[in-house]
């Protein structure tokens, strides 16, 4: 059994959620302590889904002391989170160049640079118990079943 967290909106998970249905995977939603996904059988493996690197530095710069809560309470139950991101990169390196998208009128969305989401990436995975993984969006469902050890 997945345990999926309510507060992911129904519309943004609905190519993961239609892949369980078609593969007979179980899955509940509930609000979950920590992270997006887990196995109800084991609640140490958590995955944190983000829909692209915009929405990783935008937590770094609006919702830093909110994502930093979350860290610090997987820390407090011993986990491992995933954070999954559905983005075509194969490793943290790649994303140094990594460039703001901009609005329609040209101007970005966020001021921060892919050298220093890369950093503050960086000092996440070694402070704790976390590891960034990339995939193709259509991917995502396959990916967070072979994080959570689905078989």
């Amino acid at each position: 059994m997945i345990l999926i967290d309510t507060r992911d909106k129904l519309d943004k998970i609905k190519h993961i959620t239609n892949y369980f249905d078609r593969h007979g995977i179980a899955y509940d939603r509930t609000k979950l302590y920590i992270g997006d996904y887990q196995r109800a059988e084991n609640p140490l493996i958590l995955i944190d889904r983000k829909q692209n690197l915009l929405e990783i530095a935008s937590n770094i710069v609006n919702d830093h002391n909110r994502f930093k809560r979350e860290l610090e309470r997987l820390d407090a139950i011993g986990g491992k989170m995933y954070i999954l991101i559905e983005e075509r990169y194969n490793s943290l390196e790649d994303i140094r160049d990594w460039k703001v998208p901009c609005k329609k009128d040209g101007t970005p969305y966020l001021k921060m640079s892919g050298q220093t989401l890369y950093k503050y990436m960086m000092s996440w995975k070694y402070k704790h118990n976390i590891e960034f993984v990339f995939c193709h969006k259509k991917d995502t469902a396959k990916k967070i079943l072979e994080l959570l050890e689905v078989r």
